[in-house]
């Protein structure tokens, strides 16, 4: 996918429908493979205790696990953010042809930040699904969870290190709440309430929470 994309500079909203399309892709095909569960989802039986296989006894030592991976992609995202790799980041973001003007390979520089982003993805979702003990296909490759990780990213500051930290922190919580009883009367209306926000933090705060945070103490945003 990101040769695809990028080796021929599709611009962002091309990647966006990509990433849906092969998302949706994953899942159709996830529903036509019965080894895979199909559309009835593929149980996985817990199994003894064993790191390696993300296997646990108790929901503590799960949250500890979780816990562990959530302060080792926060240690690489920062490490990243102040690394020649961040900095090539943070110069293909503000201007592609500037970047690849100076000696920066654009193709290169991308797939290694989609390559980071999958790895960090595939270990949580190994996580979470042996935790629940079911892997379903609408759960994990369904559009509204793709649509959801950028939503909560673009809300927090996207670029940032405590821009998705602070979009999960806030929203998923507030999301849970909405649908646990406004939307038991009006399904789907989470959803509603998430696209206004949305469009208010982009009309008011195009830097995010972050940004906008920054500057009201007289920083400088990254």
């Amino acid at each position: 996918m990101s040769w695809i994309t990028f080796r021929f500079r599709l611009g962002h909203l091309y990647f966006a429908l990509v990433t849906l399309a092969f998302g949706e892709l994953g899942r159709i095909v996830v529903i036509a493979t019965e080894f895979l569960g199909g559309a009835s989802g593929l149980l996985l039986p817990r199994a003894r205790a064993d790191f390696w296989r993300f296997s646990f006894e108790t929901s503590s030592q799960f949250l500890f696990l979780t816990l562990g991976l959530v302060v080792m992609a926060f240690v690489t995202t920062d490490w990243i953010l102040h690394s020649k790799l961040g900095y090539r980041l943070r110069a293909v973001r503000n201007n592609e042809d500037a970047a690849q003007a100076i000696g920066i390979d654009l193709l290169k520089t991308k797939t290694v930040a989609m390559v980071l982003s999958a790895f960090f993805s595939s270990l949580g979702g190994s996580v979470f699904a042996r935790y629940n003990g079911f892997v379903d296909p609408e759960v994990f490759a369904s559009p509204m969870l793709i649509i959801s990780i950028i939503m909560f990213t673009a809300i927090g500051g996207i670029g940032t290190l405590w821009g998705p930290v602070l979009g999960v922190g806030l929203f998923f919580p507030l999301g849970e709440i909405l649908r646990g009883t406004v939307s038991t009367a009006l399904p789907g209306l989470h959803f509603v309430v998430f696209g206004i926000i949305l469009i208010l933090v982009i009309r008011l705060m195009p830097s995010g929470l972050t940004g906008w945070i920054d500057k009201r103490r007289g920083l400088r945003p990254q």
